[in-house]
């Protein structure tokens, strides 16, 4: 089994080392006097040591085997134990060990080797530098003055830079080279989640706080904030995304492990490796803070993988051309649902890829909870498509590649209480027989109680209501094509995606002129209808449609008697003491959960 360049000496030394490596900048890429002619190499982590392609692109940019000479970092460190592994690794890949050095330059002699001749000359003689990972700040401790100021060594890595040379780095090796840069973040156990920490304390320059830090880096990158390890470590995007909008830079990038941006000299960013780049754009975004969490709406996301390429002067994707757009309605996946722990690895892209690139979809939803006791609360994150988004799919060197660019990612406060579902009950329930199935289908996030917890079993249930229960009820998708038209719904609200789906499923029907009319109470016979069509789709043979005495039968339409008959026969809806079935009558909450409760046919 490989391991990566920093983990020999990172992990056992300081776990958060990987945990650390963020870059972040506050600028976007500028007009420069003399712009340098070198590359840039931001690694989100875990390089592992066969990855050939990013350590022959390293060498290449230094000037090829023939010529390249590594100045090595360990400053991130404590132990120069990973510089040596790098150096290892640097010569496998064909470069001479005389042209390797590990610089002695540590935080803890700095203010002596960071001003030493002999330092920088062995700086300014490399055509490239390597940074390991671990504490980023280490980094800036050892290269700025404790003004801020560069010193004599910082200054001899960016003329060797801007003379054509290449600075790459690794997770901390990543993070230092931007004008700001996240920090490691007061968390006293580095497991725990430090995306719902920067959402819930903010962002601040004070590593004593809780919340997210933000500091100096050193200027290399100046197109926005870097946060490597982004799809293997927790809550990455929602710290990401908030600190780039309350420091006021546009760009945000998240690169995944064994991936890097290669910055070339023009400010072009091309994917190299086994990962993805995520890239979150903040022009458009809004973040309010308040008692009751962080709202953060608007923020443009895109996902990019090997060979993409992104343009941060002007903000646009350039995605591989074996990458074709995927056409609507020819996704692989028809519907989608909850990602229950969104900050958790991997959930982000899993998000992008299979909950809306390759998926009909026009929305994925996920959450993010942290509990005290039994009180938990957290945040939802909302990523949608827009008339804006394009997904690209396709075959590169003979493995399958996404790229989706231009979704719309909201996130918004929740609560939830983790109690015994019996201490938490809606306050207005019966008693008796009724009871039951009210507390079965509240409990089953069928029928939903309001916000004083109640769940008016007397009331009308209203055809939104029935469309968001029938929708839980059943194994529903929304139709690839020819969705039907309803005209009095914004697609983009909520609840509607349901309506479709119930409406393509012959569940409920339209009204005149297409109209769903989500606020009106479900009449009794078009809920004989839903019932009875439910029940057919769960495969449940109904009695005959023989017709029965009632009493207002001629109230009842020609089209609808034989599902008005068949609801009765088979208990899921009741006449009243006369004999009347009140055909247009309102269907109350009570009759819905009922009629539910046997049409799913429980086994309580």
């Amino acid at each position: 089994m490989y391991h990566s360049v920093e983990d020999s000496i990172v992990r056992p030394i300081v776990v958060c080392l990987l945990l650390g490596g963020l870059l972040g900048n506050a600028c976007l890429l500028q007009a420069d006097e003399n712009p340098p002619a070198g590359t840039l190499f931001i690694i989100g982590g875990g390089l592992r040591p066969d990855n050939a392609t990013m350590f022959q692109r390293i060498i290449e940019s230094a000037g090829g085997r023939e010529r390249a000479r590594f100045a090595l970092f360990q400053c991130a460190s404590k132990s120069a134990s990973s510089a040596q592994q790098a150096g290892e690794i640097f010569a496998h890949y064909g470069v001479p060990r005389d042209r390797l050095t590990i610089v002695d330059l540590t935080p803890e002699n700095a203010n002596r080797q960071a001003f030493s001749p002999q330092v920088v000359d062995q700086i300014r003689s490399s055509t490239g530098a390597f940074f390991v990972g671990g504490d980023q700040s280490r980094i800036t401790r050892a290269l700025l003055k404790p003004d801020g100021a560069p010193t004599p060594a910082l200054l001899a890595l960016k003329d060797m830079w801007r003379r054509g040379g290449v600075i790459a780095g690794t997770s901390a090796g990543a993070s230092m080279q931007s004008t700001r840069m996240l920090d490691m973040p007061a968390l006293p156990d580095e497991s725990l989640d430090e995306g719902m920490d920067a959402l819930d304390f903010g962002i601040h320059h004070d590593g004593y706080y809780r919340g997210m830090s933000v500091t100096e880096g050193l200027g290399f990158f100046r197109a926005g904030i870097v946060d490597p390890h982004f799809s293997e470590q927790r809550g990455r995007l929602g710290r990401l995304a908030r600190a780039l909008i309350e420091e006021r830079v546009r760009f945000g990038f998240g690169i995944d492990e064994n991936t890097a941006m290669l910055v070339s000299h023009d400010g072009r960013i091309e994917v190299v490796g086994t990962g993805n780049l995520t890239i979150v754009d903040t022009a458009n975004a809004r973040c309010n803070d308040g008692p009751l969490g962080c709202r953060t709406s608007g923020v443009r996301l895109s996902c990019l993988q090997a060979g993409d390429i992104f343009d941060p002067t002007t903000g646009v994707a350039t995605i591989r051309p074996e990458k074709k757009p995927i056409e609507e309605g020819s996704q692989f996946f028809n519907g989608n649902h909850l990602i229950a722990d969104i900050d958790g690895p991997g959930a982000v892209q899993w998000a992008f890829f299979l909950g809306l690139a390759e998926n009909s979809s026009r929305k994925q939803e996920g959450i993010t909870l942290r509990y005290n006791r039994g009180f938990g609360h957290g945040y939802r994150f909302t990523f949608a498509k827009t008339e804006q988004t394009v997904a690209y799919g396709g075959y590169v060197d003979h493995l399958y590649s996404n790229a989706i660019d231009g979704v719309r990612l909201d996130i918004s406060p929740i609560v939830y209480t983790q109690q015994d579902p019996r201490n938490a009950l809606p306050i207005d329930l019966p008693s008796g027989p009724a009871r039951i199935p009210l507390e079965g289908l509240w409990f089953r996030g069928i029928l939903l109680a309001n916000d004083r917890h109640q769940l008016r079993p007397a009331e009308p249930i209203l055809r939104a209501e029935l469309a968001n229960a029938l929708v839980q009820s059943a194994y529903l998708t929304t139709p690839r094509r020819d969705l039907p038209r309803i005209t009095d719904v914004v697609p983009s609200s909520e609840g509607a995606e349901e309506f479709v789906q119930v409406v393509a499923a012959g569940l409920m029907r339209l009204g005149a002129g297409g109209r769903f009319r989500p606020s009106e109470g479900v009449t009794r016979v078009d809920a004989a209808q839903s019932f009875i069509s439910l029940a057919e789709r769960n495969g449940i043979k109904g009695p005959p449609a023989d017709p029965l005495p009632l009493k207002d039968e001629t109230d009842l339409p020609v089209k609808d008697r034989a599902a008005v008959f068949m609801a009765l026969r088979s208990g899921f809806m009741q006449v009243d003491k006369e004999n009347r079935f009140l055909p247009a009558s309102f269907l109350t909450r009570q009759e819905a959960a009922d009629a539910l409760c046997r049409v799913i046919s429980f086994s309580w």
